[in-house]
């Protein structure tokens, strides 16, 4: 005789779920589920005697949410530092309404952020990464036809522009840019930039070397990937006058047949792409939180 639910029917005398049932409407393996839960997504969900869980439609919406969100949290920085506080505020809002059902109550005492302040929050921060990011893309627009930069050459003269007169060492070039110089060495190492060298072997800087530097800073401080960036530079290499400002915007968007073939491509790989559909995910995100019926409400300050 079984001894336990049929995971794919609902405990209809409690409201309640079970993980199997759950994970069939997410689309997600039961072991996922588990694993929201240990690692604090998910609140400690109740079990039935025997050990099983049982998911109520609080429960049951946390975890949509969480499943919904992860996109979000395979990023890195501010972006992800919000999604995760924006995932615990939904967590104790659910923990909060799940007493409120319990004990019959009004509100809940326990004070909490409000999870559509903390998405509204996450929506800004997106729409300004992706503002960085477009800037970036202009950045590169004028390097390409060699227009002027902010801070171009820092303080190297015109008459160096020009004839190439008098290269700087990379301890000069630190102290003009602010990078350090592990960045400047590992960038050549990432096949973004290329240094000539003096006789003895040391790496000399003219107006177009620090612009590049300045350039790649521009980028990776605005997230794109040293994949994303070779990418762009390196069509940038091959073809400066023939590409436009919507070229390099594709560019950024489409990983190169030997990126995906060898590697796993990674959000900041196509930075553009993937900040419009996180944008548009806030937006689903918020549809999914306000869809709580009657029951809906604000936390309690």
């Amino acid at each position: 005789m079984c001894l336990h639910r049929n995971d794919h029917e609902p405990a209809s005398d409690t409201g309640t779920i079970t993980i199997g049932r759950l994970a069939t409407i997410l689309g997600a393996h039961p072991n996922t589920l588990r694993w929201y839960e240990t690692a604090g997504y998910l609140p400690s969900v109740p079990r039935t005697p025997g050990g099983y869980r049982q998911y109520c439609p609080q429960l049951v919406r946390l975890a949509r949410v969480v499943r919904e969100s992860q996109p979000l949290l395979r990023m890195c920085g501010p972006i992800r530092r919000a999604a995760l506080a924006y995932l615990k505020a939904c967590r104790e809002d659910c923990v909060a309404r799940t007493r409120e059902l319990q004990h019959k109550s009004c509100a809940s005492e326990i004070p909490h952020a409000d999870p559509l302040q903390c998405l509204d929050e996450l929506g800004v921060l997106l729409c300004e990464e992706r503002r960085l990011a477009l800037d970036a893309l202009k950045a590169l627009d004028r390097f390409r036809h060699r227009q002027s930069i902010e801070y171009r050459g820092c303080g190297i003269s015109e008459k160096e522009t020009l004839h190439r007169g008098v290269l700087r060492y990379i301890g000069q070039i630190v102290a003009r840019t602010g990078l350090t110089r592990d960045q400047i060495i590992n960038w050549e190492r990432d096949g973004l930039c290329h240094y000539p060298r003096s006789p003895a072997g040391y790496r000399l800087f003219g107006v177009e070397e620090v612009d590049r530097l300045l350039i790649i800073r521009s980028c990776r401080t605005a997230g794109y990937s040293a994949t994303a960036i070779r990418r762009l530079l390196h069509a940038i290499d091959r073809a400066p006058q023939s590409l436009r400002r919507s070229t390099l915007r594709a560019i950024a968007d489409t990983p190169a047949e030997y990126e995906t073939a060898l590697f796993a491509t990674f959000p900041t790989d196509t930075l553009p792409a993937t900040l419009e559909r996180l944008i548009a995910l806030t937006e689903r995100l918020k549809a999914t939180l306000g869809d709580s019926g009657p029951e809906q409400r604000k936390p309690s300050n």
